[in-house]
């Protein structure tokens, strides 16, 4: 995400004798490294206060509280030869193995044996630029009215200089993975088709606009084909048994195992994944963000509860966080699909403009309106040997998915 400068005239000059300047190369700028948001939380609050909920205090602090795996987050700090904040980089260091990360779901043998082969064989230490537990252009977040092009040179410059610094201290970082650049930042506006990053895609973002004039479900039903409106009542008659209701963080925390064990059902049927939440996530993210973040339950008089799905306030975007279900309760009563409108009618009850419905179950989102919006991350090893091989061993890992697009409205 790209943040534009601000308006009034707050000050960005801080103290900064406490931390070691960075100076850039060739540049009038320098930069500073921060373990913690706490180390920086004042002047981040006053910058990007409202920029993004993914971009805030609270969620960085969050993240921090119950990092997924061997997640650790980095916050650099871009400042100008005026000592004022130019820039700020979310960073995270983890080790990625991809042995860990793909689940045998392919039917085809050879295929799996394929992808085990190369797995074996792919451990990367990673400076992350962004953050890889949410979608979206959340990469950093510049204060200075500079081109794009200049952008991506700055962000690449530091980027490598803090790999370099890390390799010094004694962590081997030998990848570098920019994440989530939008489809319309071209590379060559950008500049990354002259860098040594490779780009491979990923599975596009769901977003579901969502019209003025639908002021409740029926409205939005209403704008639908004859088809798409018989499969909706035909789901809510499957689900007619669901009962849904919000829970506050005394219920998260008492009931954390239930809600890890019906997260897992889901992960464990993901064919790739770079991370896995710890049990703690979903309290720690009602704890930090309030009413910002919104966790429901549902349930059945025979199971009790059966699944949950979480939602991000983010503005005038309603974001669908993480879930969990029962899968035989998803069988019978079309679960899922019930949770999915169920978060539409949230959205369209809060005035939302659009609703980000994440990266998976593509063709089922399409079917209630989301369209797709398509993203790339970038890759650079720090051999350049290897770092010709990329393209083919991403291709490899990231084995896409066959989807087909559905219009429901009319």
């Amino acid at each position: 995400m790209i943040c534009s400068p601000k308006s009034d005239s707050l000050s960005t000059k801080k103290d900064i004798n406490r931390v070691h300047n960075y100076p850039l190369d060739d540049t009038p700028y320098y930069f500073t490294i921060h373990n913690s948001i706490h180390e920086i939380e004042d002047v981040w609050s006053d910058l990007c206060a409202k920029k993004s909920i993914f971009l805030s205090v609270n969620y960085f602090k969050a993240i921090e509280a119950c990092p997924p795996d061997d997640l650790q987050s980095r916050y650099l700090l871009l400042r100008n030869s005026n000592d004022e904040i130019v820039a700020f980089f979310p960073c995270q260091l983890k080790l990625f193995e991809a042995s860990d990360s793909i689940k045998d779901i392919d039917e085809s043998k050879s295929v799996i044996d394929l992808r085990k082969s190369v797995a074996k064989r792919v451990k990367f230490h990673t400076l992350i630029g962004g953050n890889i537990t949410v979608s979206g252009e959340y990469m950093c977040c510049f204060l200075e009215g500079l081109p794009s092009k200049r952008r991506f040179e700055l962000t690449e410059q530091i980027l490598d200089s803090y790999r370099e610094i890390l390799q010094k201290s004694g962590h081997p970082i030998n990848v570098t993975l920019l994440k989530d650049v939008h489809e319309s930042k071209s590379t060559q506006r950008l500049g990354i088709d002259h860098s040594r990053f490779k780009e491979f895609g990923v599975e596009p973002l769901m977003v579901l606009s969502l019209k003025p004039e639908w002021v409740t479900l029926d409205d939005y039903m209403a704008s639908m084909t004859s088809k798409y409106r018989t499969r909706v009542r035909r789901t809510f008659k499957k689900g007619k048994n669901l009962k849904y209701r919000e829970c506050d963080l005394d219920e998260i925390i008492e009931k954390k195992d239930l809600f890890y064990k019906l997260y897992m059902n889901v992960f464990d049927n993901v064919d790739f994944s770079l991370f896995k939440l710890s049990p703690d996530y979903f309290a720690e993210m009602k704890r930090h963000l309030g009413d910002d973040f919104r966790f429901f339950v549902v349930s059945t008089e025979e199971k009790g509860i059966c699944a949950f799905y979480t939602l991000m306030n983010n503005n005038n975007e309603l974001h669908a966080h993480y879930l969990g279900y029962d899968p035989e309760v998803n069988r019978e009563s079309l679960l899922y699909l019930n949770m999915l409108y169920h978060m539409v009618e949230l959205g369209i009850k809060g005035k939302y403009q659009t609703i980000d419905f994440g990266r998976t179950a593509l063709e089922i989102k399409s079917s209630l309106g989301a369209e797709p919006q398509s993203f790339s991350l970038y890759l650079k090893h720090k051999n350049q040997i290897a770092n010709l091989f990329v393209p083919s061993v991403i291709g490899i890992l990231n084995k896409k998915t066959e989807w087909i697009p559905r219009s429901p409205f009319k």
